[in-house]
């Protein structure tokens, strides 16, 4: 069983759902945020090792979701 917990920000819920099924079936806990302000949150209030955000959403973009979530618990390599 695997520790590690990815979030995944997507406006789309179709891509949200792959690639929650995927990373789940590999072991992974998986949050998933329709949007950057949803997906800032989580990362805030989880320990984050992986966050995969799409680059075109409505609020705001993946570069200013990665960028915000560096005052958050992300463990990963940050931008």
């Amino acid at each position: 069983m695997n520790n590690r917990t990815i979030l995944i920000a997507d406006d789309e819920p179709n891509i949200r759902r792959v690639l929650e099924a995927m990373f789940t079936k590999d072991g992974f806990t998986v949050l998933t945020a329709e949007n950057g302000k949803k997906a800032i949150n989580l990362a805030s209030a989880n320990t984050i090792d992986l966050l995969i955000s799409d680059l075109i959403m409505p609020d705001m973009t993946g570069v200013e979701v990665l960028r915000a979530s560096k005052n958050s618990s992300l463990t990963a390599p940050r931008l």
